[in-house]
């Protein structure tokens, strides 16, 4: 509740405006604002950091186009893979309840140098419907 509120007055966890006209084109298929996102590290290593288990909150986005996937933490991007890239496929999408999407996978696929797993959570109203989206794309 106040994410959407941070969100309507201060645009906190907005999706930024230069990837919401990049993605457009594409054809959204749902895009989320404001929300409550969760980042947790299990045993990550990477040049600059090792933690074997940290996690961490933020106002982000997530949005899903006819194309690509794209998560952002604030104003960090978290995700941005097309649908047809390989690594998509090691990604590991669920639900937890009716209201969170679950975004796992391995470092090591993603960032360059690093080993251990990262999770997002995405925390909006049926967020289980949008898993369907994802999973069936």
């Amino acid at each position: 509740m106040i994410g959407k509120l941070l969100f309507k007055l201060f645009g906190l966890g907005g999706f930024p405006c230069s990837k919401r006209e990049e993605i457009a084109p594409e054809g959204i298929i749902f895009l989320e604002e404001g929300i409550k996102v969760t980042i947790t590290l299990k045993g990550y290593r990477d040049a600059a950091r090792c933690s074997s288990w940290k996690r961490r909150w933020c106002l982000g986005s997530i949005a899903m186009t006819s194309g690509r996937l794209a998560a952002f933490g604030f104003s960090s991007k978290l995700l941005d893979i097309s649908l047809d890239d390989p690594l998509f496929n090691h990604l590991e999408i669920r639900s937890d309840g009716t209201d969170c999407l679950v975004i796992g996978l391995s470092s090591s696929h993603f960032i360059k140098n690093s080993t251990g797993r990262v999770e997002y959570r995405f925390y909006f109203p049926r967020a289980a419907e949008r898993l369907t989206l994802l999973t069936h794309h």
